[in-house]
């Protein structure tokens, strides 16, 4: 995939999509501890295929068991929000089990990109490790900040000031900037990005397995803790510390080689004959039902490859005329702000005034992205002619949700993650690639089609018989887990759903999932319960403690003063060490002398690890997990995914056994 295209795509993987979303970033990146001199490792890294040197940036210690080389750029948003990411790894598993390196990779694209990354290298070659994770976090920060829509080039003032804020003479690196005296370090990241095909940022070996995008942390994790248990066995069969990234990295980098080979024909989409079974239903259309191809869009209003997309979609409307039909879903990202809005006028559109309704307003909302405010919504809609009062009201209201949703579930199911993602008779291609692959896939489907034509298939039917046996979503996972037989409840004791939480109240993903199920439990009512089960995991120092004192305010004050206790928890949980749980114990009004005694003695410690086994002997291993009536679902997922298992639940628990017929 094209670096121009990997930026959208990669993080609509992410987080943004169906795995757990990032939290809020830690305040600072810890410092890798100083290794002295004499104890620093001999052996050089800069064999092998992605070679470390003494003039890559590095986190943590030269002998941690697992190595994350990042590409990445200054300028890609995605790249800022991967830094989530990293800096909870960092957190988590500390310097002496983790270590991070920076590579440049500026895409040619972000006309900022290549100065800030000359620039942390200057800082790095000036002040060293500590001086440049320091600008890092000053340039992205300085970044983000940045209006949207402010298109002006980065300034040598604003450069200056995330220098000096490292502790570098700002003027120093702006003179070395001037003479690219940093720009062949630079140079060869980039190249080397290229021999180890990395076309888009950001992008990680871990250990030599390839990640790409700004992935949640569980996406790392689980690789990390793959590498780390073989990186044990190395060193406990005999390999050097100092030897352990260079042979996992050389074996898993060939690995990967390999299986990249065998899936060449999955990355062309004129050579992936895989059909997905992707219904039209009573979404927008363009084009006869008897068309040869249809072609169905997964998009979202505000996302700018879905608008540049958009162009080649109408080129091969053009191209093909009848031969071809455009069907729009709703798939609408969770942060882009007014994509949400935008879809729904363009339902409301399309309820008032049809399928040519929709599509003008479809026009334009991408002539006027990114600038979708709701000022701007109300204006199309008054160009388009829809009834304003009507827009106004299904707005406020989200009346339309529902058949947003439908989309996005089918998108779910049919793995288009992120926008935008096409379907032609049934075949994806993600992302806005160029013409010329689309017409690759619509030339070949319009021989298959008729050749079913042929068949006797009548044209009306046809679309149906191409994709009647394409894959269609995964029957939920499902965990059977021992019962709870005194554990803390919200919500309706009989109620005929249950989920069961097992949380961490050091995790910061069980501290944002905390948000969804109090919105759950507010908009089902008495039609759920929620179960917490402890599992406090052992790379959070303070979570097992917390967990004992949320479990002794359970004892002291049933399941209120249990939920009590964990919304402080949650609230301070940067606070969690001893002195401020007898702090939140006080404040809850628990008796002071039973609460200190259950701490000193941890009473309660046998039952949140026996909450804990129940977990893992059920194959859960990361928090927050929860089970809905059997319906696994792991990490701080987007409400809507707890609502689709909630409602099937739901409908589950209220069928009627079938009768028999008379």
């Amino acid at each position: 995939m094209k670096a121009w295209l990997r930026c959208a795509v990669v993080m609509l993987l992410a987080g943004c999509g169906s795995a757990p979303y990032p939290a809020s970033r830690p305040a600072q990146k810890a410092e890798a501890p100083k290794v002295s001199a004499d104890a620093a490792p001999q052996t050089s890294e800069n064999e092998g295929p992605i070679p470390i040197g003494p003039d890559d940036p590095v986190w943590g210690s030269r002998t941690a068991p697992v190595t994350i080389v990042e590409f990445a750029d200054f300028q890609c948003p995605f790249c800022e929000r991967a830094e989530q990411s990293l800096e909870r790894l960092q957190a988590e598993y500390g310097p002496e089990k983790l270590r991070i390196v920076w590579k440049n990779f500026p895409l040619p694209f972000h006309a900022d990109a290549r100065v800030l990354a000359e620039a942390a290298q200057g800082v790095f070659a000036t002040g060293g490790n500590d001086a440049f994770w320091k600008f890092h976090r000053a340039a992205y920060a300085g970044m983000k900040a940045r209006s949207a829509s402010d298109e002006s080039r980065v300034g040598s003032s604003e450069i200056a000031s995330w220098v000096n804020t490292a502790g570098v003479d700002g003027k120093r690196i702006l003179a070395g900037l001037d003479k690219h005296t940093w720009g062949g370090k630079v140079e060869r990241d980039m190249e080397l990005a290229g021999n180890v095909h990395v076309d888009g940022t950001p992008a990680f070996f871990i250990n030599g397995v390839k990640l790409e995008g700004a992935r949640p942390t569980e996406a790392f994790r689980e690789i990390i803790d793959a590498e780390a248990e073989k990186a044990r066995a190395k060193v406990a069969a005999g390999t050097a510390r100092d030897r352990v990234y260079l042979e996992m990295t050389a074996a898993n980098y060939q690995a990967a080689k390999d299986e990249s080979a065998e899936a060449a024909d999955k990355d062309d989409p004129a050579k992936d004959k895989t059909i997905y079974k992707v219904p039209v239903g009573q979404s927008p259309v363009a084009g006869p039902a008897t068309a040869l191809v249809t072609l169905v869009e997964f998009s979202d209003f505000e996302c700018p490859f879905c608008k540049r997309s958009e162009q080649t979609v109408k080129a091969l409307s053009e191209k093909y005329k009848n031969d071809l039909r455009i069907v729009w879903k709703n798939h609408p990202l969770p942060f882009h702000k007014q994509a949400m809005p935008a879809a729904e006028l363009a339902v409301e559109a399309h309820l008032q005034r049809g399928h040519s309704g929709f599509w003008t307003v479809h026009d334009k909302l991408f002539d006027r992205a990114p600038s979708l405010a709701d000022a701007e919504l109300e204006s199309i809609a008054q160009d388009a002619k829809l009834d304003p009062k009507k827009v106004r009201s299904a707005l406020a209201s989200h009346r339309h949700k529902a058949r947003i949703e439908a989309d996005q579930y089918l998108a779910d199911d049919v793995g288009a993650n992120g926008t935008p993602t096409f379907f032609i008779n049934g075949r994806k291609i993600v992302g806005a690639q160029p013409t010329p692959v689309f017409e690759a896939v619509i030339e070949q489907e319009l021989a298959r089609a008729r050749e079913v034509l042929a068949k006797g298939v009548a044209p009306a039917k046809l679309y149906d018989e191409l994709i009647k046996d394409g894959k269609v979503g995964a029957e939920p996972e499902r965990k059977a887990i021992a019962p709870a037989t005194d554990a803390p409840v919200r919500g309706n004791a009989a109620a005929k759903v249950t989920i069961v939480e097992f949380s961490d109240f050091e995790c910061p993903y069980c501290q944002r999932a905390s948000g969804t199920v109090e919105q759950i439990l507010k908009d089902y009512g008495g039609r759920v319960k929620l179960v917490f089960r402890h599992m406090p995991l052992a790379f959070h120092p303070h979570a097992h403690l917390a967990a004992e004192a949320a479990a002794e305010a359970y004892r002291q004050k049933g399941s209120a003063g249990f939920f009590k206790m964990h919304d402080l928890l949650f609230a301070n949980q940067k606070q969690l060490d001893r002195p401020a749980l007898e702090g939140y114990a006080a404040q809850l009004g628990l008796d002071g002398a039973r609460f200190s005694q259950s701490l000193d003695s941890h009473d309660h410690s046998a039952k949140i690890d026996a909450d804990a086994k129940v977990a893992t002997d059920a194959g859960i291993s990361g928090t927050p997990s929860f089970i809905i009536n059997g319906y696994y679902l792991s990490g701080a997922q987007p409400y809507r995914n707890f609502k689709r298992l909630i409602e099937r639940a739901l409908a589950e628990t209220t069928a009627k056994p079938a009768g028999k017929a008379r």
